[in-house]
């Protein structure tokens, strides 16, 4: 039988190669070990605990060269007093998510602490409105942007400046006029005779031909008065009993503990007394489908005045040629600067003037650019350079 001869196996690479490759694959790996622990030395990873704001987790962070200072961390907007705020002072959609984005912006976690504190509110108020001075914003949004900040501070303002508020019946004072409105809608006014334990004792309030309403006890009515620094209530009661009298018959109104306050929507005023003129303005009334537009049609020739106040609502001229109640005017003059406003507004009431042959003119505003309306904010706020 033949046999096939077997040979030994031969490689045909010297093995000391191997041996080389596998030293230089060890080294490679040992350096990017000495490497990695070289880094770690320089940055160490170990957190660190560092104080956060009293009622927010503990922040952690890297222990690098440079500490994150608390200021720079953030603190989000309390939205359930932000709401409660916005409820309390009356303020539009727009102006509560602008004074929201406000406080997110500005760090401010509580709007209910910065309303009450009014040297805080002022600070942000003044470096918001210089911040929209600055070249880089849009015109138009600046201007839009400021005039939501003035009507929040006059907002604010106004419901500071009354703050005693009558939240009960049995704080209304005798001889206040009250307007009584029936379950029909029917508005009567009534002064308060007295107010006693018992309730609110009113006369019953008579039709056009001066007969008494005859309502039975316990009907719902709704009231509305006015205080005596000018806050206007409204309040729900029912009728409890009559009472005859000598000349008429009252009612007596029961007491409440749900005094409601309205919103107050007046504007701050300032004494001004700079050099003014004014034309008379010719009103048209254009109808545009469903709406009816005003234009109004300024005559071109200028009277004489001196504006002796002004707010966002109107202001006062005093003259030589006053114009009749109810008239249109066209107003131009320089309330902050250089530059002359122009604003058109109604003249509603007429009063001699302190020097013989004069007449002031009280004119409610009814037209004007967005950017002279905060203007005159600026004037009163005090805002402008200084």
């Amino acid at each position: 039988m033949n046999q096939t001869p077997v040979f030994a196996y031969q490689t045909n690479v010297d093995p000391s190669y191997f041996i080389i490759l596998v030293v230089l694959i060890v080294g490679v790996i040992a350096l990017r070990s000495y490497n990695a622990w070289k880094e770690s030395k320089k940055r160490p990873t170990r957190p660190v605990r560092r104080q956060a704001p009293k009622g927010h987790k503990p922040v952690y962070s890297e222990k690098t060269v440079e500490a994150v200072p608390i200021s720079r961390l953030h603190v989000p907007t309390d939205r359930r007093e932000m709401k409660a705020v916005a409820a309390e002072f009356g303020f539009t959609p727009a102006q509560s998510e602008f004074f929201f984005e406000l406080c997110s912006e500005n760090n401010i976690s509580s709007p209910l602490h910065l309303v009450r504190n009014s040297r805080q509110l002022d600070e942000l108020f003044r470096r918001t409105y210089h911040q929209l001075e600055t070249p880089g914003h849009v015109a138009r949004e600046a201007e839009n942007s400021k005039t939501l900040l003035f009507t929040i501070r006059e907002a604010i303002e106004n419901r500071k400046r009354y703050s005693k508020l009558i939240t009960s019946t049995r704080s209304i004072n005798d001889g206040i006029e009250m307007t009584v409105i029936t379950r029909s809608n029917e508005h009567y006014s009534a002064i308060l005779h007295e107010n006693n334990q018992g309730g609110l004792i009113l006369p019953v309030p008579r039709d056009v031909f001066g007969n008494e309403l005859r309502m039975p006890i316990l009907s719902k009515l709704t009231v509305l008065f006015y205080s005596g620094s000018g806050q206007s209530y409204s309040f729900s009661t029912r009728i409890s009993r009559f009472i005859s009298a000598h000349t008429a018959t009252l009612m007596m109104l029961r007491h409440t503990e749900k005094v409601r306050a309205l919103p107050n929507r007046r504007h701050n005023r300032k004494q001004v007394r700079t050099p003014a003129n004014f034309s008379r303005v010719t009103v048209a009334n254009i109808v545009n489908g469903r709406h009816t537009e005003h234009r109004f049609y300024p005559s071109g020739k200028a009277f004489l005045a001196t504006m002796l106040d002004i707010s966002a609502g109107g202001c006062s001229l005093v003259t030589a040629t006053p114009v009749p109640e109810g008239e249109y005017v066209e107003i131009n003059a320089i309330i902050v600067g250089s530059s002359e406003d122009s604003m058109i507004g109604k003249v509603v009431k007429l009063n001699p003037g302190e020097a013989r042959g004069t007449t002031v003119m009280h004119i409610r505003f009814a037209k004007m650019p967005r950017v002279t309306l905060n203007r005159i904010f600026t004037y009163i706020y005090d805002y402008g350079e200084r």
